[in-house]
């Protein structure tokens, strides 16, 4: 008996020192995953698998560390996405073993149909028990709410389900993405890995910073005044069909504000003529400009943006061209009696006009110059300028309004 208490004791002493071993090595892992990612979980950053994954991300950065689309999707080649558009998720895999994986959806931010391999991951999804993870701090899926709340504090936002807790931290990318962070977190006792979820996304309904504001107003400029739709399309405003629109739109109505401006009576114009007018506004509102000058969220969930718009000095260098080409036309036609010529030969005299027009001021748009900023205070909330406020951004930076 006693020889086999001895035995006992032998075995309790060395299952302690390979379970001390053993711990050390598990902690030495997290450490070295730990220092190679940031200390806040804000930056973005995780260990998967001893993997460093930065969020958002480009799938190919993913694909490129080895990693590969589940076969699940059989149409792997010609999974195709339209400009702007979101997948569902679907899984990837580090090696061909398949039996862990992560979820990822991803968005086409390029300008044209383009294979998943060339999307934006928009959203990553670690599931319980699939991998072992580090977050910023040596949280793992080991870590309970109380080590996670001292670790990162008060969460953006908490909520409760069925024996978890889940909290949200929001943060801005480098690139200007809003994107959030929800880790779930079981509140059982005896739960083997309390952290049972991590799922990152770009957050496109979220209020956007600074950052975020400076882009949206970017995107909408550069796409209406400068036919520029790719950020317009990448962030998720529009389709790349309804930029184009929007740009053909504005550039319309500013040529038919040159024309009105010129006494040119409209109705009678030809398409042809249209098209001219077009060209000169593309070369004039091309050179128009804007910056966020001042920008501040309130308690209530809005926000008050100055913006800054640089209209040109088109209109004042025409001023008085338009006024030769009046003289001129009234010269030439002195002597009609406008009230016995027919509608087709007052026609003829109008299109007449508008050569005088074209004429006069031929070249003018290459010497334009954009004037002195005028400010504007604007009060939107997170869906970003209303159609009356986007009126006004238009008829001030086209010079129709002080």
């Amino acid at each position: 008996m006693k020889k086999l208490m001895g035995i006992m004791a032998c075995i309790v002493l060395c299952l302690s020192l390979v379970g001390c071993k053993l711990g050390k090595e598990d902690t030495a892992w997290i450490e070295d995953a730990a220092k190679k990612i940031g200390d806040d979980i804000t930056c973005g950053e995780m260990v998967i698998d001893g993997v460093v994954f930065r969020f958002p991300m480009d799938l190919q950065d993913v694909l490129d560390k080895g990693w590969h689309i589940s076969n699940n999707i059989t149409n792997e080649k010609s999974f195709k996405l339209g400009v702007g558009e979101y997948s569902e998720e679907f899984q990837l895999f580090p090696d061909d073993n398949h039996e862990n994986s992560i979820l990822v959806s991803v968005i086409n931010m390029t300008d044209e149909e383009t294979t998943v391999e060339n999307c934006m991951v928009a959203s990553l999804r670690v599931k319980e028990n699939h991998f072992d993870f580090v977050l910023p701090g040596e949280i793992t899926r080991r870590s309970t709410q109380e080590e996670i709340e001292k670790e990162y504090g008060e969460a953006t936002e908490t909520k409760k389900e069925d024996h978890k807790k889940v909290y949200k931290y929001t943060y801005t990318s480098k690139d200007g993405f809003d994107c959030y962070i929800e880790l779930s977190v079981y509140n059982k006792e005896n739960a083997k890995n309390p952290l049972s979820q991590v799922y990152y996304a770009i957050d496109i309904n979220g209020g956007l910073s600074k950052v975020g504001w400076q882009e949206y107003i970017d995107a909408c400029m550069k796409a209406s005044f400068y036919n520029d739709w790719i950020d317009y399309v990448k962030y998720g405003y529009d389709t790349k069909e309804n930029a184009e629109a929007l740009y053909q739109a504005e550039i319309e109505y500013y040529a038919y504000a040159i024309m009105e401006y010129s006494d040119i009576t409209v109705d009678y114009v030809t398409e042809d003529v249209v098209e001219e007018f077009c060209d000169i506004a593309k070369q004039v509102l091309k050179k128009v400009n804007w910056k966020l000058s001042q920008y501040e969220a309130q308690p209530d969930g809005t926000y008050s943006l100055e913006l800054t718009l640089y209209p040109t000095n088109y209109f004042e260098l025409i001023d008085s061209k338009v006024d030769e080409a009046i003289e001129e036309y009234d010269t030439k036609y002195a002597t009609v009696d406008f009230d016995s010529i027919s509608e087709a030969e007052y026609v003829q005299m109008e299109l007449d006009y508008v050569n005088m027009v074209l004429k006069a001021i031929d070249g003018v748009e290459k010497d334009v110059e954009i004037v002195s900023g005028i400010k504007r205070v604007y009060e939107i909330d997170e869906i970003g300028f209303t159609e009356k406020q986007w009126e006004e951004i238009d008829d001030i930076i086209m010079g129709f309004k002080n």
